[in-house]
């Protein structure tokens, strides 16, 4: 009893000293007394019985590394467990999706993207199980139709020490506007055109209003290009942001390091350090991971998940995002303008196939273009199109296309019937890898029921070009959600007005109904209404009018040695929080 007192005596007393004296990154997890890669009150206990000769001593219970396992290392690791002493989480070298200097928003955020890099945060947060969680906002309200009011958090410091308040929001939205990719952004997507939208109540109030009703304003502000940087951040001479990780240094193309904030306003992070490292081609990703050049990375290959599942050293990770792989089509142009060619190729196309075999079992043949991780997906309810390629030539016989000539495709008024399919081959601005076998693979099965497909490669940067000038019949595309909310995904799609729906041609019914069910959506928020309505405009679209092929529904795989701890992979692979938790035993 005696001792078990005095232990705590003198925890008291040293605990400032220790803060004062810590080392500056730990290669182990110091604290972690009983080696189970965890700190918890289980290693107090085991280090007490340490020091009571009771237990063999660990190098981890050493946790201050004075060379002593005394109630010095009693005090440190309980300090740490409460939150007043770092994590002694190591350092860690990831590989992500996204190279932070030239990555969009890169312009807007010092030089580094806001996607992945931990630096900066949204007024809104979107947790691991896309639900929206406050964020520098801690709550929010409708105060009418067309306004919302944001109560900050407060206590929050930029990384140069300026208070985050009403005034640094005010700042970012009035300089969003005075750009002219921004502010198309923020009219199309949050009905703000004009800085008076935006008001300062208080120091810690904003008012947003919007130009009409958006029942999602606080779901789409979560998106991680909507991030806060500090009013000085021009001053302070680099990027400035909010997040549980602080600049330090950057080599364009080729690496960035962060180190932990120590002044973060929420549960510290955990790692030390944390470099990300540029590499674009998958395969040398990998071969860095195995060498142990890097800890972690994101966008394994199908065709390596198995090897490294094989390792007993390595840790893999997948998830389905809210993500689907599928083909545009451009309803507009012929043959495409006939609902019965477009439904005649959804179901020529084998996509158990394609998972299979391209995918190699990561991910799942598709029935619509919303994936099921979105609530109101209505992928439980579409009928689909299964692979049946007697259908498709009965479709399109029906439409009065017919092989005269034996070549093995069919034709009309002297005319193959002939489609162009346009694909980025995959590795640049997040397209998937598989893309060009995948196109090939529906040339093929295109062509056993008599349609010839002309195959298009473009590079990732002539994709905007071609998709918003319409100079496609067939585009294959990935169709994933940049907010919490996913209702873009609708709105973009499917509405008659959005500047996003190219090759859009559905009957005047239907384009009628479908602009209807999306513009009472937007302007709810009653979650039952916007699930109701977003399915029942997925109906019309995919078993309707079949205004697209879905492929895919696309699944995230990252791989990891084992020593790298609590990583979970998040829904929306540009998130900009991804590694706050996450700490390296080795």
């Amino acid at each position: 009893m005696k001792k078990t007192i005095s232990i705590g005596i003198i925890g008291v007393i040293v605990s400032v000293m220790l803060l004062a004296s810590l080392p500056v990154v730990s290669a182990k997890l110091f604290g972690d007394a009983n080696e189970d890669d965890i700190i918890d009150m289980r290693d107090v206990t085991f280090t007490v019985r340490i020091i009571l000769g009771l237990e063999e001593p660990t190098e981890l219970a050493d946790a201050n590394q004075d060379g002593r396992i005394d109630a010095l290392d009693v005090t440190r690791i309980g300090l740490i467990i409460l939150g007043r002493a770092p994590f002694p989480g190591g350092t860690l070298v990831d590989v992500t999706m996204w190279d932070p200097s030239t990555t969009t928003g890169a312009e807007y955020c010092g030089g580094v993207s806001p996607y992945g890099t931990n630096l900066y945060e949204p007024l809104v947060f979107i947790d691991n199980d896309m639900n929206i969680q406050p964020g520098l906002a801690k709550s929010w309200k409708q105060l009418d139709d067309d306004t919302w009011r944001f109560y900050l958090r407060e206590g929050v410091k930029f990384h140069d020490g300026t208070t985050f308040d009403a005034d640094a929001v005010k700042y970012n939205f009035d300089k969003w506007l005075d750009d002219p990719m921004f502010s198309m952004m923020l009219a199309t997507r949050l009905y703000i055109e004009s800085k008076d939208q935006i008001d300062a109540v208080d120091d810690y109030t904003v008012d947003i209003t919007t130009i009409k009703p958006l029942g999602c304003l606080p779901g789409r502000l979560s998106n991680p290009g909507f991030v806060m940087t500090s009013p000085d951040m021009d001053d302070y001479g680099m990027p400035d942001g909010t997040g549980p990780f602080k600049f330090e240094e950057m080599s364009p193309l080729e690496t960035l390091e962060v180190v932990r904030n120590e002044h973060y306003w929420g549960d510290g992070p955990k790692l030390e350090k944390l470099t990300i490292k540029t590499i674009f081609d998958a395969s040398t990703k990998v071969m860095a991971l195995e060498a142990g050049e890097v800890d972690l990375i994101y966008g394994v290959p199908p065709s390596e998940v198995s090897s490294l599942e094989s390792d007993p050293d390595i840790q893999v990770f997948e998830k389905m995002l809210p993500m689907t792989t599928l083909l545009r089509v451009n309803a507009k142009k012929r043959p495409l303008s006939d609902v019965r060619v477009r439904k005649a190729i959804n179901y020529a196309i084998n996509k158990e196939d394609i998972v299979d075999y391209i995918y190699e079992g990561i991910g799942e043949p598709a029935k619509g273009f919303v994936s099921p991780v979105i609530y109101w997906s209505a992928d439980d309810e579409l009928e689909g199109y299964p692979y049946n390629p007697a259908k498709a030539e009965e479709l399109l016989a029906d439409a009065g296309w017919v092989d005269t000539d034996g070549d093995g495709y069919l034709d009309k008024g002297g005319k193959t019937l002939k489609v162009k399919l346009t694909y980025v081959p995959g590795g640049g601005m997040g397209f998937p890898l598989t893309y060009e076998a995948t196109a090939e693979a529906i040339q093929d099965q295109l062509k056993d029921v008599g349609i010839k497909v002309e195959m298009v490669s473009i590079g990732a940067t002539m994709y905007w070009i071609i998709l918003m000038g319409e100079q496609f019949d067939m585009l294959m595309d990935y169709w994933s959600p940049w907010d919490g909310d996913g209702s873009g995904l609708i709105s973009d799609f499917c509405h008659s007005e959005s500047m996003f729906c190219q090759g859009l041609n559905m009957t005047e019914e239907h384009q009628a109904l479908v602009d209807e069910l999306i513009d009472v959506a937007l302007t709810t928020s009653d979650p039952d209404i916007i699930e109701e309505n977003y399915r029942e405009v997925q109906k019309i679209v995919m078993d309707e009018e079949a205004m697209g092929v879905p492929l895919v529904y696309e699944s995230e795989v990252v791989a990891a040695w084992d020593n790298v701890k609590e990583f979970e992979i998040h829904p929306l692979t540009a998130w900009g929080v991804t590694m706050k938790d996450v700490y390296n035993t080795d």
